[in-house]
């Protein structure tokens, strides 16, 4: 079965284990036994297989092990970095300069710490997230390669978490090296038809370094909420008790439930937490729980889906009738789909959109127009880093844009002309004799400081 879509076998796979888990707990009923003796029923050759496929998982407890470490990783990211990027305006030593551009010092310390940390939270998120999954999702996700992405998932993080960075720190290199950027910029702003003079007029009064500031503080202001909730929610909000909406603590796990779209909403907390990994695992599980079975015994259960086929087959119903007597929970699915589109879109606006293709943005003009007040080295790790923003940009698209639909398409072809235009304003920076480049008119010669 699993060898089938997920979306189809899926189901079939959760129905069997469903079935399998009625079965054990009508004999614990019967006959009161631990839960270590249930193997030995189901004989000693597929003992160990066949009882991983009745494990029980307390989605209360798993989802409170998997949102310890996001909540973790999301006060490093969000709270802690940008005050260690701060104390580089207090102490003189972790300063950026114009010849040797970011410290190489505070560099370090940054990346042991975010990387290392990263490290850690993401194998323990992991874990936890799998936890959530029994064995016939684990055997989907197996088939259809998803635990494999975990590896380039992983490295995708740890692209974001110094691209994190290199934007946080990014203000104060343009801080430090600020001469005639803004009348160069101004300058430049004064050919552009209708938007031109009060582009000019904001920036004569912003200044260059300000507006990268201000771009720097709203990535992290629009961050903020996101933190928010993932700080303050608690572990049983996401689970689904079927005999109540509000279950007392004494009910066993077996009464929880963890449905499809509160599985994307995990999602959205692990992409708070900047753990690309963890977000994909918890769609994908999500996926899986779209297809929850419906007896609907109103409209006769499995019978009437019999009649309803043969009246649609010889004309006496139109086909749009099938679809009401399908075996399946239709609610529960449109929740996950709503809940997975609100989520690839918060994606794509709110952490690529807004933050790394704006930041590219910047840092790509501010290449081209202080080229001659940087020295060489840092020049060099400018260039590195906006070659690290275009890798995360094309990584965290590959990864999220296409499930998207229109959105992501118009996301996607942004991208792609800022990420292009870019590495052209690198490229040429360096070959131009002025060092400086501008589509469509190329080169332009002695514009360099």
């Amino acid at each position: 079965l699993a060898q089938g879509s997920r979306h189809s076998a899926g189901p079939v796979l959760m129905l069997c284990h469903g079935v399998c888990f009625e079965t054990m707990r009508s004999l614990s009923m019967s006959e009161p036994m631990e839960v270590a003796t249930y193997p030995t029923l189901l004989g000693t050759r597929h003992q160990s297989h066949s009882f991983a496929m009745m494990r029980l998982v307390a989605p209360v407890q798993a989802v409170g092990e998997l949102l310890a470490p996001l909540r973790a990783h999301a006060v490093l990211l969000w709270v802690v970095a940008p005050l260690l990027v701060a104390t580089q305006l207090l102490v003189p030593a972790l300063q950026p300069t114009c010849a040797a551009g970011f410290s190489d010092a505070a560099l370090a310390v940054a990346a042991f710490v975010l990387l290392g940390h990263h490290s850690f939270a993401e194998s323990e998120a992991w874990a936890a997230a799998k936890s959530l999954a029994t064995e016939p999702e684990l055997l989907v996700l197996r088939t259809h390669g998803v635990l494999r992405k975990r590896r380039w998932l992983v490295l995708l993080g740890l692209l974001e978490d110094i691209s994190l960075y290199n934007d946080l720190t990014f203000p104060i290199l343009a801080f430090e090296c600020r001469a005639h950027l803004t009348d160069r910029w101004a300058e430049s702003w004064t050919s552009v038809p209708l938007l031109g003079h009060f582009a000019v007029a904001a920036l004569r009064h912003v200044r260059f370094w300000g507006l990268s500031e201000i771009c720097c503080l709203f990535m992290i202001v629009a961050a903020l909420p996101r933190l928010c909730r993932l700080l303050s929610v608690a572990p049983d909000s996401f689970v689904h008790y079927m005999a109540s909406a509000s279950a007392p603590p004494s009910w066993s796990f077996e009464e929880q439930r963890l449905t499809g779209d509160n599985l994307v909403l995990l999602a959205g907390h692990a992409e708070a937490a900047g753990m690309p990994s963890v977000a994909h695992l918890c769609v994908e599980l999500a996926l899986q729980r779209r297809w929850v079975f419906d007896a609907k015994e109103n409209l006769g259960g499995a019978l009437g889906a019999a009649r309803a086929r043969e009246n649609v087959v010889f004309g006496k119903a139109p086909r749009e009738l099938l679809a009401q007597h399908e075996l399946k929970n239709e609610e529960l699915r449109e929740k996950v789909d709503t809940a997975g589109s609100t989520h690839r879109f918060n994606t794509l606006v709110g952490k690529l959109l807004v933050g790394s293709i704006l930041q590219l943005m910047l840092q790509a003009c501010y290449f081209d127009l202080a080229f001659g007040v940087l020295g060489v080295e840092a020049r060099t790790k400018l260039a590195v880093r906006i070659a690290i923003s275009v890798l995360h940009l094309g990584a965290r698209l590959k990864a999220s844009s296409f499930q998207a639909g229109v959105s992501g398409a118009v996301v996607v072809v942004i991208a792609a002309l800022i990420s292009t235009w870019a590495v052209l304003k690198v490229f040429w920076g360096f070959a131009c004799p002025g060092h400086s480049w501008e589509f469509p008119h190329g080169c332009l010669d002695g514009v360099s400081a």
